[in-house]
């Protein structure tokens, strides 16, 4: 169990951490439910997208963000 503290600011922008808890988080306190929110924005974003965890190993993954990426695109999460 580890204590994850971000400002609203922090939660907007999407980092590798909170790729993770939209698949892995069990979320014990979110008084406000600002984390659970910004969760769901971002698996919202995630499926726009058709972003997919990829498994390499028993507890190695990588992001492919967008599977239909073109070089050059520019695209936002």
């Amino acid at each position: 169990m580890s204590p994850v503290l971000r400002t609203p600011e922090q939660l907007a922008i999407a980092s590798p951490l909170l790729l993770d808890l939209t698949e892995d988080a069990v979320i014990l306190e979110d008084r406000d439910g600002m984390l659970a929110a910004a969760l769901d924005e971002l698996r919202r974003r995630l499926g726009r997208l058709g972003s997919r965890r990829v498994w390499t190993g028993p507890d190695e993954w990588y992001w492919d963000l967008k599977p239909d990426y073109r070089r050059g695109e520019i695209f936002r999460l």
